[in-house]
């Protein structure tokens, strides 16, 4: 196994170093009697690759221009395996797509172009919390409701709307060290809203 695994690292080295194309060949010549091993690895680099036309797929209603962003993938520049590790784990932890997949198309070597495919799944921009608790500590007896909405989405532009409410009750003075019945109770509400916009930088020379 390990033997094996060797020869995918070499491959992924290359990969990360812009060969693309790189194919590793291993051979193993097994001793039985003297319980050894010659092992060899050839290896074909190939030519430096780069990238070929990059599409993004399923996006449905979410901005494709923010996504092309974090991607952070363009037709033309130098391949790179671990950059593109790299840039499907950055969009799935965007928190809109479901599933992320980034297909690489070596089918062509002869055109040292490798197309890129993202094929994304995106999971549902509106998520409804509720939830509920107690406290019973030497301040206060107490519950509460939680509800909360989220847009992920929200009038476009990948903004993220977050709305939540926490209605609740005091039962004074009941509490730790004072177990005596409740003479009042005392409303309380907290309400917490956030609005996120995600925004990019671009800049360059001339």
């Amino acid at each position: 196994d390990e033997f094996e695994k060797n020869a995918q690292r070499i491959a992924e080295v290359l990969g990360d170093a812009g060969y693309a194309f790189a194919k590793v060949k291993h051979h193993a010549k097994v001793d039985l009697v003297t319980h050894t091993a010659d092992v060899s690895f050839e290896v074909e680099p190939g030519p430096v690759a780069r990238y070929g036309r990059v599409r993004i797929v399923g996006l449905e209603t979410i901005p494709e221009a923010p996504v092309r962003a974090v991607l952070g993938i363009e037709e033309g520049q130098r391949y790179s395996r671990r950059e593109l590790v790299d840039a499907q784990e950055e969009l799935q932890s965007l928190g809109i797509f479901a599933s992320v997949e980034v297909a690489q198309d070596k089918s062509h070597p002869d055109t040292g172009e490798v197309p890129i495919t993202v094929l994304v799944r995106p999971s549902s921009l509106r998520t409804l919390r509720m939830g509920g608790g107690a406290r019973f500590d030497v301040l206060r007896l107490s519950n509460h409701f939680r509800i909360g909405w989220e847009h992920r989405n929200f009038i476009g532009g990948m903004r993220r709307l977050t709305v939540e409410a926490r209605p609740g009750v005091t039962y004074f003075p009941t509490r730790i060290g004072r177990f005596e019945t409740p003479t009042k109770l005392l409303p309380e509400n907290r309400v917490h809203t956030e609005l996120r916009h995600f925004f990019f930088i671009v800049w360059g020379t001339t």
